[in-house]
Order: structure tokens, then sequence, then C-alpha cells
């Protein structure tokens, strides 16, 4: 039971949440470039937790462990693609769809009442796009709707490591049940109620901005 009187802090995740998203469509993109097995990108799904040495190599970018030329090189390799850097940008963020605009409304209501937060695991490639998109289209970026992003190839870390949701805690003076948590990933969610995290599962973006303006 989340206990609302205690909460000053709200933390969403991005994609799946905050940007509607596909990795499919760059999957597919890519796929039809390569003739090598598509099996080589499966990784790209963000709900695809199997664990290979591609899947840690995406991590490693997710990370910031690897710059954005080293990550373009490699994948190019592994599919036995060659493609400027302007075309793979442009198909590794196809899977960028939109942004929920409606529930960017909400959240820029609730942050005179509660600090917020994005904790995202992203790569500086689909950032700077997103960011872009979000300018663009909502006259904001990211980090001037939130109070902090957290951003995994910023902070060199990625959800559900247990040290992200620590960070938060450390660099805001919070308690676990101080926070309620919005993401769209089991793993993730189960990871941060293990610091007290509040949480909640998000299935359906219309039946969280109903509960967002409950709170």
């Amino acid at each position: 039971m989340i206990k609302k009187n205690q909460l000053t802090t709200l933390v969403f995740d991005l994609g799946g949440v905050i940007i509607n998203i596909d990795p499919f469509l760059t999957i597919k993109k890519f796929s039809s470039l390569s003739a090598n097995s598509s099996d080589i990108l499966y990784g790209l799904d963000y709900k695809n937790h199997n664990s290979n040495h591609l899947l840690n190599f995406f991590f490693e970018f997710e990370k910031g462990l690897i710059n954005e030329k080293k990550f373009r090189n490699q994948l190019l390799d592994l599919l036995s693609v060659s493609i400027g850097v302007e075309k793979f940008n442009k198909i590794w963020n196809k899977l960028i769809l939109s942004f929920n605009y409606n529930l960017l409304d909400i959240i820029l209501k609730l942050k005179t009442r509660y600090k917020i937060f994005v904790l995202s695991n992203t790569n500086s490639i689909h950032e700077k796009f997103y960011n872009k998109l979000c300018k663009k289209e909502y006259g904001f970026d990211l980090k001037e709707i939130f109070h902090k992003v957290y951003y995994s190839h910023e902070i060199n870390l990625r959800k559900p490591e247990y040290e992200c949701y620590q960070l938060i805690l450390d660099e805001n003076n919070l308690k676990g049940n101080q926070i309620l948590f919005f993401d769209d990933i089991n793993d993730n969610l189960t990871a941060s109620k293990k610091l007290n995290y509040n949480t909640y599962k998000v299935f359906r973006i219309d039946t969280l901005e109903k509960f967002l303006t409950t709170l």
C-alpha cells in the first residue's frame, strides 16, 4: 500500500512510459541491410533479458562505457553492413515513436508539489534525438521539464543495478519510502523495492495519467 502522505519524489522511466517506442522497427531495418542472422539484433529489444555477449555489448553502450564511434563500428562489423554515421543514427533512432505529451502536462503540474526525476536505460544517440524532438514539439527538453534526469550513459549504471536506486537516495537525501517509481519492467521495479521504493507498474498510459491526477 502506497502511503501518499509520505511521498516527496516521483521517478519515471522513459521508454514505454514517457516515450512510446518500438525496438522492432530498428531491428527490422538493420536486418534488411544485413546478410547475417537477425538474432544479432534481438538484444535491442529493451524487454529482452536473455543474457548473451551481444546484449552485454548494448548494455556497455547504455552505461557510457564505450563511445558512439566504437559502438557504431562494432555493430556494423557484426552485421557486415557499411553505412555512414547519419544513416546509422537514423536507423538507430527509428524505434523512438513519440512522446506522451498529455502525461508531461500532468507531470509539470505535479512538479510544484513533488520532486520529479527520470531514471532511464538509454544512450547518447537516442538522448540527443528525443530531446531535440521534445524541444521542437513541446518547447522543452527533458532536463528542463524534470528536476533531475538520471540517464544510464551519464551515471555509468543501468537498471536493475542496485546502485542506480541508491544513487538517487544519496544525491537527494531521500529514503526509499519517499519515492514512487514508475516503470514497465518488473525486474527494474523489483530491484528498487529492495531499497523500500514504492512502485507502480505501467501497463497503459491512460491508466497512469488517471492515477497521477489522484496524487
